[in-house]
């Protein structure tokens, strides 16, 4: 095993240093032409498309929408909350989705909706939308796989009716064989309130990706959808709902993709007649309404992964090249552009039904005006690049454009700091709720292919004027002339905040004078901003960055690291600085699956700073391949498991110097078709990262010190360790149960040894008394804990 300690290139310059060099060397930068149409009369901009599926990631961005929907949600049964897995995990019914609930909630019936709703409140989210299910069954127990022969119907599972016929329970029956979805609506407007309270549900989506319920949900709906069944099924349910919420949006449904967009997926009654399978269900559900005279459904629901590629598909973890990055940032322009051809299948043989929003508002325009377009799942990739962020504002301004209700964020990882940052730029730009005006206006780049432009005002208030512009040039800074023709006052200070290079942080860059109407602004390269304009002179500063510098300790041999537990040990020698952990792996599969995926963690015990010791864990996921990489990203808060067994991210450092790598489980083409496939993951190696600002001095070891040899317990005492009063010399500080080391295992005995449950031998006393005080206290605890994390050096000064 090789060990290296190398400063990576990641230094961040004070924006008021660089930025003049973006705009003064013509030879770095090229001109790009913004303009803004003020005598435009605007359009509202549903304030829902800046949303993200139910991720445990609301206290990191702000969002108006929330979408709790997936796969697992096919099978959920809102009586038990039970769930099934599907083929992403070997149909597994168990209690997947109240994981980290509370005990009460978690047997709660609807503890999921009722969970939603109560994230919802705490982070101030107007609009959520939970599913109902419509596949056919949901899981009647908790009891793991679905075994051959247990196929729907059968005792592992509960029918599913539309409408149950008779009164509503608030203390649903769980012996009897049905759940019923009318019920479930009754029983949250009755619990949170209707979808026009702040605590209600305000959406329902008709179940999720319903072309693929034979291949995702096979044991419970093995022949393929058909186009009869959807409508069928939609007009049912959907009158279900609205029979009890008439208010609430009914969001059908759900489908996966282009090839669910053409023809469900290839459903056996395909009706050519027809453009697409969009078209005729959008017809079929305005004759439902005729006959049920009532809308049914209010909104169309689309889900859309780009299949744009450079050198590999732009949504795969592993695009991370050059040409990836460049794909990455044109790839939104399916969805908006007229003639635009990505390379991908879709640019191959999408045709006639290219740009894929304009095409679906025609075929509302047609068959079902007044219905909606939802998208509540999609993404672009690159959720730790700036590419990702580059690529989400644009998705965000072309849902703007085109008329986008409802969309929300399905994260592919982990780590999407990017694209939450673009989220932000237009919620919250200035970190202090400032947001992208209301109503969109007319607005135009001279260059589509290196920059795209939205700008907006508040209705009725054209007094500040924003503008999202991206520069999708990696290497060169765009000077933009942003141009408000027609505008009837002047302008006289335009602010930029933007994301590019290293960081995900939203940064004030620049404020510059406008002259007039025009406000000449630089963007670095690779970059997303919104520029802020306003008719008032700016009083904002650009604040000098303090120089951030990253040190990476790179182990090119982990397997070779397998500590006490039978787990590869990674040593973390600053967790106060540690910033991110990067792990390179090979995936293999014994039975020669084309996919397969490794679900893995770092485990880790962690200390608080009032010195609780707790493990804890961050996931990651690893597919199937050879140089396969995973990030895992840390900011000094760990998931802690409180009394009533639900979860909070609280405050924490590692406290034993080391982090395991565990696999947990994994999953393959060759295990869903019932065959024996192990997924094997080797590390090849494993990058740990750490973060200093320039006033903080550099703890992660140098190679000296790591090649030094450690001290022993033989050693001589210092003066420190000099016998005491009660005769005994302290051997190691700190050492409380006097075990030979100072560990997280000694700040819990001194706890405990306190609150008087456990008794220190005279040694360990002595060990102890780290303030040197002549009697054990908590303080002593503390500062032995802050010595794990080398806030202060032992023994310190009472």
């Amino acid at each position: 095993m090789k060990k290296t300690l190398a400063a990576l290139s990641a230094i961040v310059l004070a924006a008021s240093a660089c930025l003049p060099g973006f705009a003064g060397n013509a030879a770095d930068s090229y001109a790009m032409s913004i303009r803004v149409d003020m005598t435009d009369a605007g359009k509202p901009i549903s304030p829902y498309i800046y949303g993200i599926n139910d991720a445990g990631m609301l206290n990191n961005v702000t969002v108006n929408a929330v979408r709790q929907g997936g796969n697992r949600f096919s099978g959920y049964n809102w009586e038990n909350n039970y769930s099934n897995a599907g083929s992403d995990w070997q149909h597994s019914s168990d209690t997947y989705l109240t994981n980290g609930y509370s005990s009460s909630l978690a047997k709660t019936p609807g503890a999921c909706a009722i969970h939603l709703s109560d994230d919802c409140a705490k982070y101030n989210i107007p609009y959520k939308t939970t599913t109902i299910q419509m596949c056919g069954y949901v899981s009647a127990d908790a009891d793991g796989a679905i075994l051959d022969g247990q196929e729907a119907p059968s005792s592992r599972w509960k029918q599913v009716k539309a409408a149950k016929g008779s009164a509503f329970s608030m203390t649903p029956d769980t012996e009897d064989d049905y759940v019923y979805m009318d019920e479930y609506v009754n029983y949250l407007v009755n619990t949170l309130g209707d979808s026009t309270t702040a605590t209600g549900i305000n959406g329902y989506n008709l179940d999720n990706e319903p072309s693929l319920w034979s291949s995702t949900h096979a044991k419970m709906h093995p022949d393929k959808t058909t186009y009869k069944e959807m409508v069928d099924k939609s007009t049912e349910y959907a009158a279900a709902i609205k029979s009890v919420d008439p208010n609430a949006d009914v969001l059908g449904l759900a489908l996966f993709g282009y090839y669910a967009y053409t023809g469900l997926n290839e459903a056996p009654d395909q009706d050519s007649s027809y453009n697409w399978f969009i078209s005729y269900y959008l017809d079929q559900m305005r004759k439902a309404e005729e006959t049920a005279g009532m809308r049914l459904i209010d909104a169309i629901d689309v889900h859309y992964y780009s299949e744009a590629k450079g050198e590999t598909r732009v949504t795969e973890s592993s695009a991370t090249s050059d040409a990836d990055n460049a794909a990455r940032v044109q790839a939104p322009r399916t969805l908006y552009e007229k003639g635009y051809i990505e390379n991908s299948w879709i640019g191959q043989w999408g045709g006639s039904n290219l740009p894929i929003l304009p095409t679906i508002q025609s075929s509302i325009d047609t068959y079902y005006p007044g219905t909606k377009i939802a998208m509540t799942e999609y993404n672009f990739g690159g959720g730790d690049h700036i590419t990702g962020a580059i690529a989400e504002a644009d998705v965000l301004g072309a849902f703007a454009d085109n008329d986008v209700y409802l969309a929300t964020l399905w994260p592919l990882s982990g780590s999407i700091d990017y694209q939450l940052a673009a989220i932000d730029l237009y919620t919250n730009y200035d970190g202090k709720g400032s947001s992208f005006g209301d109503t969109l206006i007319k607005t135009e780049t001279s260059d589509i292919e290196k920059s795209t432009a939205y700008a907006a005002v508040d209705a009725g208030d054209d007094s500040v004027v924003t503008v999202m512009v991206t520069n999708k040039d990696a290497s060169t800074a765009e000077d933009a002339s942003i141009v408000l023709e027609g505008a009837k006052d002047s302008y006289k200070s335009a602010a930029v905040y933007a994301v590019y290079g290293d960081s995900s942080d939203i940064r004030l860059i620049d404020v510059v004078d406008v002259d007039g109407t025009t406000a000449n602004v630089t963007l670095p390269a690779y970059s997303a901003a919104m520029v802020v304009i306003t008719k008032e002179a700016s009083d904002l500063e650009v604040e000098p960055e303090p120089e951030i510098r990253t040190e990476s300790v790179v182990f090119d041999d982990p397997e070779s690291m397998i500590g006490a537990n039978d787990f590869i040990s990674i040593p973390i020698e600053d967790p106060e600085h540690l910033k991110k952990v990067i792990l390179t792996a090979d995936v293999t599969s014994s039975a020669g699956s084309t996919w397969g995926t490794a679900g893995c963690a770092l485990s880790i015990n962690a200390v608080t700073p009032e010195g609780e010791g707790f493990w804890t864990h961050k996931d990651y996921t690893i597919a199937l391949g050879s140089g396969k990489t995973a990030t895992v990203n840390f900011d000094g808060t760990f998931s802690y498991t409180n009394e009533d067994e639900s979860t909070s991210d609280v405050a924490a450092v590692i406290a034993d110097g080391k982090i395991e790598l565990q696999k947990w489980w994994d999953a393959s083409e060759q295990q869903e078709a019932g065959n024996e496939d192990t997924i094997s993951v080797t590390y090849t190696k494993v990058e740990v990262i750490y973060e200093y600002t320039e006033e903080e001095p550099t703890q992660a070891p140098t190679e000296a010190q790591t090649d030094a040899p450690e001290p022993t317990d033989a050693e001589t005492p210092t003066d420190a360790q000099a016998p005491t009063q009660s005769g005994l010399a302290v051997t190691i500080w700190g050492d409380a149960d006097d075990d030979g080391d100072c560990d997280i295992i000694d700040v819990i005995t001194v706890n405990k040894e306190q609150l008087g449950s456990e008794t220190l031998s005279a040694q360990g006393a002595v060990n102890a008394d780290v303030d040197r005080s002549g009697a054990l206290s908590f303080t002593d605890a503390v500062n032995i804990m802050k010595s794990l994390v080398d806030l202060v050096t032992l023994p310190v000064e009472e």
